[in-house]
């Protein structure tokens, strides 16, 4: 997750994990295909937590920076964030106020300065990660018990204190399909509404198991990321040409297998280690 502060004039950027790994010593395995051996970096390339969904936040964040703004990241997935548990102590007691104390009350004071909130989140199953979607759910201590018509005329619950003013949304998915994505996106826009916020852009990436194996491919889409994050820090807002590219998918079905078929063989001299051992 990344906020933001537009037209700040301190800059910084933090990184979405909070860490820098040394490339150096890091494990490698090998796959076999067309008769030719190659090499991969384990971690950049065969595990989840170093795929595409990091590359895009990463990248979004020095555009923002560049165009005089401030960016932050919040590594929610290392983060102890626990589940609303419908308690209501912040609408019948302490106004605004989670009565749950963990990490999440750090998430708080982030959210209250901030001008855009950032989802970004890996698909697993057809919406956000579970880690996420525990945060959005959290952010309703700052709705209050009273009820109130919203700018579209729908009933909805008045506020002690507000989100940030835009959403945005970053997400990749394993598959190489644009409906991967579309259950996330109808649940980003409703929760940006519900908060009284401004569903700015989704910007979607499929096909991260085939760039895992070939990452040249998700170059373009990085770039473009960086493009948006300026023109979102300079311009409150993203060019719609700019989106557009962007929410092309980077491969075809057939160049997808592809690039695939690489992942799956190193997954099954894994399992065939694994099952001799």
């Amino acid at each position: 997750m990344i906020h933001f502060r537009l037209g700040e004039s301190s800059r910084q950027y933090t990184s979405c994990r909070g860490l820098v790994r040394p490339a150096e010593g890091r494990p490698q395995v090998h796959y076999e295909t067309g008769g030719s051996r190659e090499y991969l970096d384990s971690e950049r390339q065969c595990e989840k937590r170093e795929g595409g969904n990091r590359q895009a936040r990463q990248e979004l964040c020095p555009g923002v920076v560049g165009s005089n703004s401030e960016c932050g990241g919040i590594p929610v997935a290392t983060m102890n964030i626990s589940p609303c548990n419908a308690c209501l102590s912040c609408m019948h007691k302490t106004l605004g106020v989670c009565a749950v104390e963990d990490d999440m009350q750090d998430i708080y004071t982030e959210l209250k300065k901030s001008d855009v909130l950032c989802l970004a989140t890996p698909v697993y199953l057809n919406n956000m990660s579970a880690q996420l979607k525990n945060v959005m759910d959290r952010s309703i201590c700052g709705m209050q018990g009273f009820l109130a018509k919203d700018r579209f005329g729908r009933v909805r619950h008045t506020f002690s204190w507000r989100m940030p003013a835009r959403f945005l949304l970053i997400a990749t998915s394993g598959f190489p399909e644009m409906e991967t994505f579309e259950t996330l996106i109808a649940t980003y826009r409703a929760q940006a509404l519900n908060f009284g916020s401004e569903p700015v852009a989704a910007m979607c990436v499929p096909g991260s198991i085939a760039l895992q194996m070939e990452p040249e491919r998700l170059d373009g889409h990085l770039s473009l990321l960086k493009q948006a994050g300026f023109e979102l820090g300079s311009k409150n807002s993203i060019d719609g040409d700019t989106l557009r590219q962007l929410n092309t998918p980077p491969l075809t079905a057939d160049q997808y297998l592809t690039a695939a078929a690489k992942y799956e063989g190193w997954l099954r001299r894994k399992l065939g280690e694994t099952s001799q051992g």
